[in-house]
């Protein structure tokens, strides 16, 4: 599910954007400002990472998913063209508006209902600036069914066996700084016990 909504996500932004940028592509994870500057050096462009998700009391078996979309500019004309644009190159403010737009009220198939546009975010920093870079972050939350175990309630490998064995390791924490790191390599006590099974009547 999360790969599909993450690409569902970039075909539609490549879809709105209509070639004006030069990468929509997806990233492995949340990134600094440092990382940013270091990472996304294609701009214009857009990029998405899957930031999590949290799971939702209504409807029952559903999840919020947070998408980051990272839409970086670059204009060599100076800071006002990053953000602003101009006649050749898309501004980052546009950038937001456009990824805005396609994204608010978006309803993927694998989704459990429409996307939202929770926040944006200026991500410019010392880094992104003397890189030459405009970064603004949306976060764009969509519902999504958790995923459920594939197995029948009635297979063998879904049943739990009978309790059969005990086991455990004891260490006494030691007093002050006297005693080893625990857990240590050799347990102060065990209980090992074998239940043996009932015996019917």
């Amino acid at each position: 599910m999360i790969a599909e909504l993450e690409d569902a996500i970039i075909d539609r932004l490549k879809a709105r954007f209509r070639g004006t940028l030069q990468a929509i592509e997806h990233r492995p994870a949340k990134m600094t400002a440092e990382e940013l500057a270091r990472v996304l050096t294609t701009a214009p462009g857009a990029f998405v990472s899957f930031l999590g998700w949290r799971r939702r009391e209504r409807p029952e078996g559903t999840a919020t998913l947070t998408f980051g979309v990272y839409l970086v500019a670059s204009n060599p004309a100076s800071e006002v063209a990053r953000r602003r644009g101009d006649a050749r190159t898309i501004g980052a403010y546009s950038m937001i508006d456009v990824a805005t737009r396609a994204l608010e009220g978006f309803a993927p198939d694998a989704a459990a209902g429409a996307a939202e546009v929770t926040r944006c975010e200026n991500l410019g920093g010392k880094a992104i600036d003397s890189a030459g870079f405009s970064v603004y972050g949306l976060a764009v939350e969509i519902p999504g069914e958790l995923p459920t175990s594939d197995l029948p309630e009635d297979n063998e490998e879904a049943q739990v066996g009978e309790f059969r064995v005990f086991r455990t390791d004891w260490d006494v924490p030691p007093h002050g700084d006297v005693g080893p790191d625990l857990p240590a390599e050799r347990a102060d006590a065990a209980d090992h016990i074998t239940v043996r099974p009932s015996e019917e009547p």
